[in-house]
């Protein structure tokens, strides 16, 4: 792997919706969305979702994502930009950094409380698949939810090469020692 493969996975996380269908193509659950072009779209999907929305720009990626405010006037993308209007999931948000092989911390919210095992373990496997699906990408931070419905699924809400670890300050799993030491390797 050389430095042209890991810039053509960092430029394909740019485009959200790209990296959407190809984890949904591999297996990976994502959260709903919908190309929108106009304040029209984005209030008539809105109003379709009953839910909150995230627009995430079809240059910028996951890392530029920003909320949907459904008071706003007027177009919050630029004059004819497409935006991906994505659905906001309920339930209890980690982000996970992962390699192709493991998952290398588990971090979540400051008010994140302790996780079993197994919940640690599944949210593990889908940010390792997550990574995998990416073609030549040799880690990640990805966005999970674990659903707030008795089967507890575990949804990849995005993927991101850009450790902004703000609103994830707590190590729930693994080891953030690791996860330094694996990307700086990886790096290279």
């Amino acid at each position: 792997m050389d430095e042209r493969f890991r810039a053509s996975a960092s430029a394909l996380l740019r485009r959200h919706h790209l990296t959407q269908q190809i984890l949904q193509e591999a297996g990976v659950a994502v959260p709903r969305s919908l190309k929108v072009q106009s304040l029209e779209d984005l209030r008539a999907y809105h109003e379709r979702a009953e839910t909150d929305l995230t627009l995430i720009s079809r240059e910028a990626g996951w890392y530029a994502r920003r909320s949907y405010d459904p008071s706003i006037s007027v177009y919050p993308g630029a004059e004819g930009e497409n935006l991906t209007a994505q659905r906001v999931q309920t339930g209890s948000r980690f982000r996970v950094c992962a390699s192709r092989n493991e998952p290398l911390a588990l971090l979540g919210p400051t008010e994140a409380g302790p996780c079993s095992s197994g919940l640690a373990q599944r949210i593990g496997s889908a940010a390792i698949d997550a990574v995998r699906a990416i073609p030549s990408l040799p880690w990640g931070f990805v966005d999970v939810v674990v659903r707030d419905s008795q089967k507890r699924s575990v949804i990849v809400e995005g993927i991101s090469v850009k450790p902004d670890l703000r609103d994830f300050p707590v190590l729930v799993a693994g080891s953030a020692e690791k996860m330094l030491d694996e990307i700086a390797a990886l790096r290279g």
